[in-house]
């Protein structure tokens, strides 16, 4: 939370109602959509450390490796 108050960030009017906030910085990356200056979604995600893997304390898996694990 503390890495995406730095994070640079851009609004727009929502499709719907709201405010569409989009957050980047070189560590995380993310979204958000407030309506009446009330945060209804969240999402912050680690990037990609260079290597091809998350961050030490990202246990999110690139989507190339999650379609590798579909039935």
């Amino acid at each position: 939370m503390q890495k995406a108050l730095g994070a640079e960030t851009e609004s727009r009017p929502s499709v719907g109602l709201g405010t569409d906030f989009r957050m980047e910085s070189k560590k995380i990356t993310g979204f958000a959509l407030a309506l009446d200056e009330k945060i209804l979604h969240l999402s912050l995600f680690a990037l990609d450390n260079g290597k091809g893997q998350g961050t030490a304390y990202s246990r999110m898996q690139r989507y190339s490796r999650r379609r590798q694990n579909r039935v």
